[in-house]
């Protein structure tokens, strides 16, 4: 019962981490004409923080699958939003996912 709320917690701090981070690179550096070729990354980078952060929290599915999603979503996430716009927290948010996903049992 613990480790399934430690993992759910994490997941959380993962996803506000992430998602903060994605959107305010987007919101800062978005509109700017030089990160006009890469922007698809900063979406791409919020979309993976997000999938992360429910695949984290998700109880009802193959555990072996979400966790699968999980690490892949944030590490896919962390070079993206890499390759878009390094000055952000998101990598903060990896440790979090991987620990979420690593606390997840079978329910």
């Amino acid at each position: 019962m613990r480790s399934k709320l430690l993992g759910r917690g994490s997941a959380l701090c993962g996803g506000v981490i992430g998602v903060s981070s994605a959107s305010f690179a987007i919101a800062t550096v978005g509109g700017s004409p030089q990160y006009d070729t890469r922007i698809v990354f900063g979406w791409a980078a919020l979309a993976l923080a997000a999938a992360a952060t429910f695949g984290g929290l998700e109880v009802h599915a193959s555990t072996a699958v979400w966790r699968a999603v999980t690490v892949l979503a944030s590490l896919l996430g962390a070079a993206a939003i890499s390759l878009f716009y390094i000055n952000t927290y998101y990598w903060a948010a990896v440790p979090f996912w991987i620990l979420a996903a690593l606390l997840r049992r079978a329910p």
